[in-house]
């Protein structure tokens, strides 16, 4: 059975915060977002740009900081949450570390890429936004964003949040800039 993505990005909120990773005073927002017909020919148009710049494809984690910031200048509110951890894809875990050793690298800082580690954006309520992982690993979905209610992602696929926003990656070392 599939974890419960919202208690995984419960508790990665909660390590985040512990870990200085994230203010004190965060406040992790669990409703639903409502999208529109224009939110989908947004992404439908950070597709076809996407699909045009094929270099940044297999950086998630510049694309993820691109794509954050365009969701929130569309929505005109900062709601798209930088999420890091891993993937499980048919039942394999892709992109995974043990937390020991994500810890370690953050203790460290300055990691050498390629790291296992994943980033997507996560709107409010769950709903899971990644322009990488799907383009890098078929090549049917090149250039498309994966974009969908976790409860609605096939039963194969499970994103699996371990922290949120963006200065394990900075603290790390790893590259966030387009």
């Amino acid at each position: 059975m599939k974890p419960d993505y919202i208690s995984c990005l419960t508790q990665a909120c909660e390590r985040s915060r512990e870990l200085n990773l994230i203010p004190e005073d965060f406040i992790l927002n669990l409703n639903i977002m409502e999208l529109g017909e224009d939110f989908d020919d947004y992404l439908f148009k950070l597709h076809i740009h996407l699909k045009q710049n094929e270099g940044v494809l297999g950086n998630c984690f510049k694309v993820s900081h691109w794509l954050r910031d365009l969701v929130n200048d569309f929505f005109k509110e900062d709601c798209a949450l930088i999420t890091i951890g891993h993937v499980i894809d048919d039942g394999q875990p892709v992109f995974h570390q043990s937390m020991d050793q994500r810890l370690r690298q953050l203790e460290l800082g300055q990691v050498k890429l390629p790291i296992n580690l994943h980033c997507w954006i996560t709107l409010p309520g769950g709903i899971i936004l990644d322009p990488t992982f799907f383009t890098t690993k078929y090549e049917s979905w090149r250039g498309r964003i994966l974009f969908g209610y976790y409860k609605d992602m096939p039963e194969s696929v499970f994103f699996y949040p371990e922290f949120i926003g963006s200065e394990y990656l900075i603290r790390t070392g790893i590259p966030i800039d387009m």
